[in-house]
């Protein structure tokens, strides 16, 4: 619990912003490849929701962008526009616009059969 200056408990504080949580995995796929970055990415997802969202899925949906950004940085791609993809700030920055969308996709299942399940059990009594 945090307090204040007076003494007074102060509500806890919110979530940090882990902004470097990625830097990992994002080394590990241009070095080691798919499979070694999807591996940290879902390590560090469980850390992240451990502490920080509390989604089971976390680890799922880092492991999943990390083999999206590793396939994209090691392909050899022959075309201007597809060459940029395989700069890693560019790639980063279309993951990070996949990121949102893949998060509401799975939550809105998730929220969908928490909601069939509480229907199940509520007809079964």
């Amino acid at each position: 619990v945090v307090t204040s200056s007076a003494n007074y408990p102060v509500g806890p504080a919110g979530p940090a912003l882990m902004i470097f949580s990625t830097i990992p995995w994002m080394i590990a796929a241009g070095l080691l490849g798919p499979i070694s970055a999807a591996g940290i990415a879902f390590y560090s997802g469980i850390f992240l929701a451990f502490w920080e969202t509390h989604d089971p899925f976390t680890p799922l949906i880092l492991a999943f962008l990390a083999t999206i950004f590793s396939a994209a940085i090691n392909q050899r791609y022959r075309q201007q526009i597809f060459r940029l993809i395989r700069h890693p700030l560019v790639s980063a920055v279309l993951i990070s616009l996949v990121y949102p969308a893949l998060y509401l996709i799975i939550t809105f299942t998730l929220s969908m059969l928490v909601q069939f399940g509480e229907w199940r059990c509520a007809v079964s009594d």
